[in-house]
């Protein structure tokens, strides 16, 4: 995965029965995008996401062109109505913070041994504003961190009423950003 936007227009309660959607619906050059949407028992939409992927050789670790017979098992269904981001790049504060650094654990990795894409979410969730109330959300992620790697949190808030944690390896060279912000 290479970004991911989220909009929550409400949380479910506890036990409230859902339905999740999900499909592909663009594929260009390397890049392949999928929609997700949650729906209440009523059919109401509760959120919704796009994604942005890119196919790649694994052997090779390099970004391909999927073959007709690649994208076939996934179809192309039409996107989801939604306000969707104007750019994969999420722009830095002018002003950012270095938080104190740590190590990736065993336990942020996934079955690729790179730091799992939630994992980098939670990561930055730690310094969320304590009173924000998530409703918006942007990922990017740019380079996978590994168990043992030191990762340094850099924060700020735009003016625009975002807040962004940058996660860095000690080089300076960004993992992953995470924006957020909260109902207006």
């Amino acid at each position: 995965m290479n970004f991911w936007q989220v909009f929550v227009e409400r949380y479910p309660r506890e036990r409230e029965q859902y339905t999740v959607e999900t499909r592909a619906w663009k594929f260009d050059r390397f890049y392949g995008q999928r929609n997700f949407a949650l729906f209440d028992e009523a059919g109401e939409r509760m959120a919704c996401a796009n994604s942005i992927w890119f196919f790649v050789d694994t052997e090779r670790m390099r970004p391909v062109r999927p073959t007709r017979e690649d994208m076939e098992p996934y179809g192309v269904d039409p996107c989801i109505e939604m306000e969707y981001a104007d750019s994969r790049k999420i722009p830095l504060p002018e002003q950012m913070r270095r938080e104190e650094p740590f190590t990736v654990r065993r336990a942020n990795l996934d079955i690729n041994h790179h730091v799992n894409n939630v994992q980098y979410i939670r990561m930055a969730a730690e310094y969320f504003p304590v009173d924000l109330d998530v409703y918006e959300m942007r990922v990017e992620y740019n380079l996978a961190a590994t168990r043992g790697d030191v990762l340094v949190p850099m924060t700020g808030e735009r003016g625009d009423g975002w807040f962004v944690v940058a996660l860095c390896r000690e080089d300076g060279r960004t993992c992953a950003v995470v924006e957020v912000r909260g109902r207006d």
